[in-house]
């Protein structure tokens, strides 16, 4: 669903240039990393509620992420594998250090960035100075023999300043990996339940973005939920919603107050065949 969270599908040298098809469910990012299927690079990004960006839940965002790598780590593609964990906000109010000045754009403040992979280096931290232009420079590198997408050459002029994967200074992520060495088991780490919402309704719970909000059902693009349900994490499910099913905003009991499309949810659910039925529902905006 095109919007703050997944732009590309507005951009106009994505539609130009017929990659609207490359942009996938992530129910089906979890289906290639299971049967070996992944393409040469997938970018995941999160929903609203997964997102650990405000109001949304870190400890929800955290039990996505894991369960996002535990799928890639239990598959057949392990290791071939570098996973970049990376944020795009930083979660204080100031940055002690000066950003470098690579061009009239320059870096921002500093994020947090996980290398994890049967060959990254055990303890290591870097001390380069990175960016997300690192990203797609070890991407360029790695599968296009250097090619960097430059504005004076590639066609479709822009206004940046310099080809940033080139600029002096930007470190060199293959620093972070040892490829000679035996390549490391994975690590699965537990999921936890950590769906925050209250009341007494008995049932199986989901967190999901609102992608369809119908008389009497919601369509829900699942992003986390608790062990039993793990077959539906990316799947956009059907969740029929009777009358008096208890509706809590932000924790609390609310009247007046509806859901819309777009919105975080979390859902007390039991297969009601061929949907689900909602025992309770918890908007998670404030």
């Amino acid at each position: 669903t095109p919007g703050i969270w997944n732009p590309l599908p507005y951009f106009d040298t994505v539609r130009n240039d017929h990659q609207l098809g490359n942009i996938q469910p992530v129910a089906n990012f979890y289906t290639a990393a299971k049967t070996g299927t992944l393409p040469a690079v997938s970018w995941v990004t999160p929903a609203d509620a997964v997102s650990e960006h405000p109001p949304s839940s870190v400890g929800v965002g955290e039990d996505y992420v894991t369960g996002l790598i535990n799928t890639v780590m239990k598959g057949p593609e392990w290791n071939s594998t570098a996973i970049f964990l990376a944020w795009d906000d930083w979660g204080g109010f100031y940055d002690h250090i000066q950003p470098p000045s690579v061009d009239k754009n320059g870096y921002g403040l500093r994020v947090p960035g996980l290398v994890i992979s049967p060959y990254a280096k055990k303890g290591y931290i870097d001390h380069q100075t990175l960016s997300f232009d690192a990203y797609l420079k070890f991407i360029e590198d790695d599968f296009l023999g250097g090619q960097r997408l430059d504005p004076q050459t590639d066609g479709r002029p822009d206004p940046r300043p310099t080809v940033r994967e080139n600029v002096s200074g930007l470190g060199d992520l293959t620093q972070d990996f040892n490829f000679r060495q035996t390549p490391r088991a994975p690590l699965v780490l537990p999921q936890q339940d950590v769906a925050p919402i209250p009341g007494k309704a008995k049932g199986d719970w989901v967190i999901g973005t609102v992608t369809v909000l119908g008389s009497g059902y919601i369509k829900l693009q699942v992003s986390s939920t608790e062990h039993a349900d793990q077959a539906l994490l990316g799947k956009n499910i059907r969740v029929n919603i009777p009358s008096g099913t208890p509706t809590y905003f932000g924790g609390k009991y609310a009247n007046g107050r509806t859901i819309a499309v777009g919105d975080a949810v979390v859902a007390i659910i039991v297969p009601k065949s061929p949907n689900y039925l909602a025992h309770q529902l918890d908007d998670l905006g404030p």
